[in-house]
This record gives structure tokens, C-alpha cells and sequence, in this order.
């Protein structure tokens, strides 16, 4: 192997992480030569991906642990329904109490949206002005530590929330935990920052790769989480699952804080060091971050906000989603915590192939535009929302996963080729203005989704999943769009004859006749 394969990688300069090569090379000799260590390449070159990982698994285990306990403070607490109508709510032995089961999920659903109010708004405006001072700065660890230990201390309100269980009504519960996550930052500030060190570090031609590792963990997270929080909470309980959970956050804020370097700084970057708290604060605070931020905005405005609107969606219907499915597979298929569970490790195990053969295959070997990548995902969604829409027994349910397979690289697609809108000076900027949109998006559609469920729930409780589907659609198209503008300009490269008149036009310009 030559000099320059071995640097090829993450390397250290002075407890500062860089990465001087890309993970894929430039020839096919090379990339023949590289394919079978594609995964010892993304093994040695491991930075955020398990900051990430625990981060997401953690919050997912806490999630679902507290929307049980939302059920049962809403039945035992807030509505003051028997022990005999809530124990067989329990463990879902729901004939002749439809009415009673309807009456919980509806104040649950509507406790959710009102929490994903509080746990956005702060952390949307903080957002603002982290990405440009991270750019200005080079210091990222910092606000990935931060949520970590929001959620650190989400765990341990949480838990006391279940050793007081009758004293503390379901609004205490909410509140808490909206408290402690939105101050902050919960998965807004850490996705920011993740992606941003993610852009830093790599080039253009693995940054698709390397994001869609990065992405790969915040998808098997969720089912992660979900699929062991039944388990723990059946054998175990709320306070020991909450324990888990806080467990696994510490072990995240240790990894994070003394493991990882910030990456390497440039001369302007260098300008901030030694100057204090004062100084950096001033920074922070500076409204000229806001200005800077949005600007970033106007260099190519109309794929941008293409893209945006993409994130937007797609994050906005994974949300709604994750906020009632549960909810839905209760009421619709009588399930409990656990069957549910079993459910989303399956749908784990086909994500997980799917996101695996998408960026080795399709983006690393076939080395496909990061357009068609979107296409193929959106389209997978688009079918799959249909089966889980009119899926009317928890077999054709169970379908679902197979159908939605390769949907796990829209959002990789599209943060990778935000990336390669903007200069390096703006990473930080445009995972800002990413994750403003990110965030903002649950304001919006978790109470959309309880809100449409709620009403669909009792004549038709996969609506919303329909909904999903049509809301793919313009993805599908914005995407197509993109690859057709991608292709059309690998044409006008390639042309002598484009690019003979492209020259002759900078010469006119420059030596005007």
C-alpha cells in the first residue's frame, strides 16, 4: 500500500481531528482494491458515529418508557379510572373498554404535541446562532456534551416522576422532560453539530459515505430503542429502564467529552483562542451569526430551498410517525409494548440492510448521484406508506419494512449535497439552517399527525400514513428535478465544445473588446 493510502483517513495533529483523504479513491484500480475494506476503512476512521448512535438509542428508550408511563398517569391520575379498567388496559384486555381506550390515547396523544411545542422552540433559536459560531470558532464538542446531559437529567426527573406516581399528575411528567430537552438542545443542537464535524472532516467525494454512516446510526437507533424498551419495562420496569437509559447517557458524555478532538482549526479559527469566556460568549451572542446564517441561503437559492423543503418533510413525517405509531398498533392490533417491540427489531434488521446495500452499492460502487439515491428512497416510501395505510392485520403490517427497504437515504442524499452547495466556511452554517428546519418541523407535524389520528383513529387509523405518502410525492419530484439539472451539467463538462465557449466567455469578460 502506498504513502498515500495509509494517510488516507482520520489522523490527530495536536489533539485535532482532520481527514486528509477520501474514504473512496479516484480511479476504479483503487476502488477495486478498496471494496472489501469498505467497513475496516469506516471502523478506523470512527469519530461522532457513536456519540450518535448512544445518543439516539438512549433518547428512543426514554421515549417509549415514557409514553407507557403517559398512558397509565393518564388513566390511573388524570382521568382516575379504576385499577381493574387500567390494569386490563395494560395488558390489553380492551374488549367492552374501547371507549376507556380511546379516551387515554386521546389525552396522551394530545400531552405529545404539546411537549414537542416546548422541546422546539428553544433549541430552534439556539440553533441559530450555533452553526456560526462553530465555523468562527472550531469548537463543536462543547454542544454535543450539552444534550447529552439534558438527557442525562431527562432520565433522572423521569424517574422520579415513577417513584411519585400518583402525587405527580401527567403534565408534570411533560413538562420535565420538555424543560430539560429543550434547554438543552436535545437532538437538534447534537445532530447540528454531529453533521458539521461529519463536513469538516471529509470531502466531497466520501462525504455522501460518511453521512450516510452517521445517518445509518440515527436509524438503527430508533428501532434500537424501541425494540428493548418493551422488554425492559416488562421485566424490569419505569425506573429501571429510565436507569438504562441514564446509564447509557453517561457513558455518551465520557466517549464525547474526553475521547473526541475538535477538529483542526484554520488561522481564522486560531484568532479565538486564549480569549476567554467573555470573548467567546460575545461571539455566540453576536446577531451578526443570525444574518450570516440565513445568507448562506441566497449563494444558490433555488436548490437550497429545494432541499430544505425535503428535510422539512422528511423529518417532519418521521416525527408525526414516530409520535402515534405506537399508539396506532395499540388500537389498531391490540398490541402491547413488547409485540411492538418485536416489531421494530425486524424493521430494524430490513433497514438496516437497506441503508447498508444503498451507500456501498448504490453510492459507493455504482457511485450513483446523490439525486438518485433520493428517488430510490422516495419511492420506496411512497410504496410502503400505502401498505401500511390499508394494512388491517398486523401480518400485512409486518410487510411494511420489507416494502420501505431502501428508504434510508433520502435524508443522506440531501444533506450531502446541501454540503456541496456551500463553501467550507459555511458548514456550520447550512447544519444550522438544516436543523432549524429539522426541529421547526415538529411543531408542526407531531400535533398534525395526533391531531389527524385522533380523528381517523376510530374509522380509519392508517390515514395517516396515506398523508405520508402524499407528502413524498413533491420529494419524488424535487429529486428528479435535481437529477436531470445533475446530468445536464455532467454534459456540459464533458463537451469540449460547452467548455470552449465557457472559456471564450472569460476571456470576453476579462478582455472586453
Amino acid at each position: 500500500m502506498d504513502s498515500d493510502s495509509v494517510s488516507a483517513g482520520v489522523k490527530e495533529h495536536n489533539g485535532e481531528v482532520t481527514e486528509s483523504d477520501p474514504l473512496r479513491g479516484n480511479s476504479d484500480t483503487e476502488n477495486r482494491n478498496k471494496s472489501k475494506g469498505t467497513m475496516c476503512s469506516a471502523l478506523r476512521n470512527i469519530t461522532v458515529e457513536p456519540t450518535v448512535l448512544l445518543f439516539i438509542f438512549s433518547s428512543i428508550l426514554t421515549m417509549l418508557t415514557s409514553m407507557n408511563l403517559s398512558l397509565e398517569k393518564a388513566c390511573r391520575v388524570n382521568l382516575n379510572y379504576t385499577e381493574d379498567i387500567c390494569n386490563r388496559l395494560k395488558v390489553r384486555d380492551t374488549v367492552g373498554l374501547e371507549t376507556y381506550e380511546v379516551d387515554v390515547q386521546k389525552l396522551a396523544a394530545v400531552a405529545t404535541s404539546w411537549k414537542s411545542v416546548l422541546t422546539s422552540i428553544i433549541p430552534s433559536l439556539v440553533a441559530i446562532f450555533v452553526g456560526s459560531w462553530t465555523d468562527r470558532t472550531g469548537k463543536r464538542i462543547l454542544f454535543m456534551v450539552l444534550p447529552i446531559i439534558g438527557q442525562m437529567l431527562t432520565c433522572a426527573s423521569n424517574i422520579v416522576n415513577a417513584i411519585f406516581f400518583y402525587q405527580l399528575r401527567l403534565e408534570v411528567l411533560v413538562i420535565s422532560e420538555a424543560i430539560f430537552e429543550g434547554i438543552y438542545g436535545s437532538w437538534c443542537l447534537l445532530l447540528l453539530v454531529a453533521y458539521s464535524y461529519i463536513t469538516a472532516i471529509t470531502t466531497e467525494k466520501n462525504r455522501t459515505f460518511r453521512m450516510g454512516i452517521t445517518t445509518f446510526c440515527v436509524s438503527i437507533g430508533f428501532p434500537l430503542g424501541m425494540g428493548l424498551s418493551g422488554p425492559l419495562m416488562k421485566k424490569f420496569g419505569y425506573i429501571a429502564t429510565y436507569g438504562v437509559a441514564f446509564g447509557i447517557q453517561f457513558i455518551n458524555v465520557v466517549y464525547t467529552a474526553i475521547v473526541l478532538k475538535d477538529t483542526k482549526k484554520t488561522s481564522e479559527q486560531r484568532k479565538h483562542e486564549g480569549k476567554g469566556f467573555k470573548h467567546l460568549a460575545g461571539l455566540f451572542f453576536d446577531m451578526s451569526n443570525v444574518r450570516d446564517t440565513f445568507k448562506v441561503i441566497y449563494k444558490d437559492s433555488a436548490r437550497i430551498c429545494l432541499l430544505l423543503a425535503v428535510v422539512s418533510i422528511c423529518y417532519g413525517t418521521m416525527y408525526g410517525e414516530t409520535a402515534v405509531s405506537y399508539l396506532l398498533t395499540r388500537y389498531r392490533y391490540n398490541w402491547d409494548e413488547v409485540m411492538y417491540g418485536y416489531f421494530q427489531a425486524y424493521n430494524f434488521v430490513t433497514h438496516t440492510i437497506g441503508v447498508l446495500f444503498s451507500i456501498t452499492v448504490f453510492s459507493r460502487r455504482m457511485q450513483l448521484p446523490d439525486a438518485a439515491l433520493g428517488i430510490i428512497s422516495a419511492t420506496s416510501k411512497v410504496a410502503s406508506s400505502f401498505v401500511y395505510g390499508f394494512a388491517f392485520t398486523s401480518t400485512i403490517f409486518f410487510i411494511g419494512p420489507v416494502v420501505e427497504i431502501l428508504n434510508g437515504t433520502i435524508l443522506i442524499a440531501a444533506r450531502s449535497m446541501l454540503s456541496k452547495l456551500v463553501e467550507p466556511d459555511d458548514f456550520g452554517k447550512v447544519n444550522s439552517i438544516f436543523s432549524l428546519t429539522e426541529n421547526a418541523m415538529q411543531l408542526v407535524y407531531i400535533p398534525l399527525y395526533t391531531r389527524v389520528y385522533t380523528a381517523t383513529m376510530q374509522w380509519f387509523p392508517g390515514f395517516m400514513f396515506l398523508m405520508t405518502g402524499g407528502l413524498m410525492v413533491p420529494i419524488l419530484i424535487v429529486f428528479i428535478w435535481l437529477l436531470y439539472e445533475h446530468r445536464k451539467q455532467a454534459r456540459r463538462q464533458q463537451d469540449p465544445r460547452e467548455m470552449l465557449n465557457i472559456d471564450t466567455n472569460i476571456v470576453k469578460q476579462v478582455v472586453p473588446e
